[in-house]
């Protein structure tokens, strides 16, 4: 059987000469770029939420937007002095920190720092004019530079007011007269000043059909679903009430309650976020991936995610007849959302190294646009040199406030959860970390284990080096992680490797049992002509069975038209717990018009078996601001199943956020 599973492996060879080949092809692509008078885009700046009057006249060219250097100058307050092959930049108000490139050597040293290179692609001359990238200028400026192709918008954020942002402000209060420091005493706020606030409540109803053809059986199932969102003792609180056919319609219950603090006047814990309640989704934990139950977690960072090697959860509170979709590095990876139950949700959201910046687009039931940013750091040093960070949580895992009508209930131990993890900024570029876990063991849920963690971070020319040394302090075994992250020619990388060595965290559990260790690998960016590409590898090795498992997926999407979207995946998984390996392509177009959203798509497999497994096409439509109706069919062709499911929903607005 060995022999057998061997000569089929070799067969799959080609898979991993296709991975290879496509890495190689990036390289030789994005090294052809050239500008014309085609790749010209016209820009709105909006700078720190300001949209101002003039209009950019950017570049593209393989996959960057290039912007010049009087444009940049004239929007933010910045003065340069260019000498030879040596140029100052310094902002209006920031003489005294000025940044120095050496254009022939391609350097730029940020004061009290290190020259540190970048890329020649980065920086053009046109018309004898200087042009630099989106993200050179976002080294540059020490902000979030983005290119909104969708909306035609270049948006330019940081903390600090930017100089004619400044000058902006200032005029617009000596208009108004006599300063009210309470007029203006928040910026970049998340969370409504209000103590409490009448509340929006979504029902939705939903009816499923399916048919087994080969066994003549038609199975049924309905649900419905109520949420309730408002402002409570000034906290954003969710209430959740649904029920299922296959639970007799009885109610299950989910309570939440959150609140990110305003920026200012900060507080002494230096406290960001609070959260309480039935938790899901917490991004913060070394130990864990994604955890969820009862109980309270707080941090003094708003989005920061321990490393790259983790998905988050993207998800917020939906206005009554809005939808919304999610962009990552342009590229469009959550199709739009009707805001079922009051709230949208991206679930599974693979993040890279540094400022990662989503774009959540809205629209209205009245053609209304706007574009929400959410920042999620990764691998960055999360503080600055002197300043201490922390998250810290205590829940009950896979427990709820309210229980009595779960069809499926926790048969661990009640085994609290306590996650705690502390950071140091030794330097601005070398951040010292340590942590402790409490957690119930992954495989069995019954016995407590206890793990603690320390470790290092040090930016390093643009990229991120990390080191933990990871204890169980149980069983006395040691654990390894380094990982690599950063920003390379053809986009992100990523790079990780774990050796577990018996410490059996949660993290290291996989399918029934432990891993040894493992390797995984991650490339994402855009191709030229705006072809956003994502691409992974993982490996690893099983500890009590000793096989190795490996998995590919590549994935490229284009914005066919404003209205159409094209996304092809191909994914290959290779298991001990199968002789066979698989590999799967899929295929989906995403269209949108008016009131009327459609997806569709169908899966190919092409080992073990060369067959269509799956079709499946869904139509969403919207009546006025707070009515929406979906329709979904799905042929699954393995199990020779059609599926047929319907279903609606009614908001219902009592004053709202």
């Amino acid at each position: 059987m060995q022999g057998q599973r061997r000569k089929y492996l070799s067969k799959v060879s080609i898979c991993k000469l296709f991975f290879c080949t496509v890495l190689l092809l990036l390289f030789k692509i994005a090294a052809k770029a050239e500008v014309n008078d085609d790749d010209m885009l016209i820009l709105a700046p909006v700078v720190q939420k300001v949209t101002l009057k003039e209009y950019t006249y950017a570049f593209e060219a393989a996959g960057k937007v290039y912007i010049s250097l009087p444009e940049m100058s004239l929007y933010t307050g910045l003065k340069y002095k260019l000498t030879k092959k040596r140029l100052s930049l310094w902002l209006a108000n920031e003489e005294n920190a000025a940044v120095e490139m050496n254009l022939a050597k391609q350097t730029i040293k940020q004061p009290n720092q290190q020259p540190q290179k970048f890329a020649l692609e980065d920086m053009l001359v046109i018309d004898d004019t200087l042009f630099f990238s989106e993200t050179l200028w976002a080294e540059i400026l020490k902000s979030d530079v983005t290119v909104d192709k969708l909306n035609m918008r270049l948006i330019l954020n940081r903390d600090k007011d930017f100089p004619t942002i400044a000058k902006i402000k200032a005029e617009d209060k000596r208009a108004k007269g006599l300063y009210d420091i309470s007029r203006d005493s928040f910026k970049n706020y998340e969370f409504d000043d209000r103590w409490f606030g009448a509340p929006v409540v979504d029902l939705s109803l939903s009816k499923g059909w399916s048919h087994y053809k080969n066994t003549h059986k038609s199975y049924n199932n309905d649900s419905y679903a109520m949420n309730v969102a408002m402002l409570a003792a000034g906290l954003d609180v969710e209430a959740y009430v649904s029920g299922e056919s296959y639970n007799d319609h009885k109610p299950r219950v989910r309570l939440s309650g959150s609140r990110t603090f305003l920026d200012e006047p900060a507080n002494a814990l230096n406290l960001k976020t609070l959260k309480i309640g039935d938790l899901t989704g917490l991004n913060s934990s070394y130990f864990a991936n994604q955890g969820f139950g009862r109980g309270a977690a707080v941090s003094s960072f708003k989005n920061l995610v321990m490393s790259a090697d983790k998905t988050i959860d993207i998800t917020g509170s939906l206005q009554e007849g809005w939808q919304v979709e999610l962009y990552w590095n342009n590229q469009l990876i959550g199709f739009r959302q009707n805001g079922v139950a009051g709230q949208y949700n991206f679930p599974n959201i693979p993040v890279s190294y540094g400022l990662n910046t989503f774009n959540l687009v809205f629209y209205g039931p009245y053609g209304e646009t706007y574009t929400e940013t959410k920042r999620y750091y990764s691998g960055t040093s999360p503080v600055s040199k002197g300043e201490f960070g922390y998250n810290l949580s205590a829940y009950q895992p896979y427990r709820y406030l309210f229980e009595s009508n779960e069809p499926y209930i926790y048969e661990g131990k009640d085994i609290p959860v306590l996650d705690m993890t502390g950071y140091y900024g030794a330097t601005d570029d070398l951040t010292l970390m340590g942590g402790f876990t409490q957690t119930p063991d992954a495989k069995d849920g019954i016995e407590t284990q206890r793990f603690a963690m320390t470790g290092a971070q040090m930016a390093v020319l643009g990229s991120s080096i990390q080191y933990n040394l990871e204890q169980n302090l149980d069983t006395k075994n040691y654990g390894h992680h380094a990982e690599w992250q950063g920003d390379v020619y053809i986009g992100n990388i990523y790079m990780g490797y774990d050796k577990y060595n018996k410490i059996h965290s949660p993290l290291s559990f996989y399918g029934t049992e432990y891993l040894d260790s493992q390797l995984e690998t991650r490339f994402s960016g855009i191709l030229p002509y705006s072809i956003p590409y994502y691409l992974s590898y993982r490996e690893g090795k099983l500890e009590e069975s000793g096989e190795k498992f490996s998995n590919y997926s590549a994935r490229v999407s284009k914005q066919i038209t404003p209205n159409v979207n094209w996304t092809l995946e191909d994914n290959y998984y290779n298991s001990h717990y199968s002789e066979n390996s698989y590999n799967t392509i899929r295929n989906s177009i995403y269209t949108w018009n008016g009131k009327y959203t459609t997806q569709t798509w169908f899966e190919y497999e092409t080992t073990p078996e060369q067959r269509f497994t799956e079709f499946s096409t869904r139509v969403d439509w919207r009546s006025g601001r707070n009515t929406y109706l979906s329709l979904q069919y799905r042929r699954d062709l393995k199990e020779d199943m059609d599926y047929l499911s319907f279903s609606g929903g009614q908001v219902y607005s009592f004053g709202g956020l």
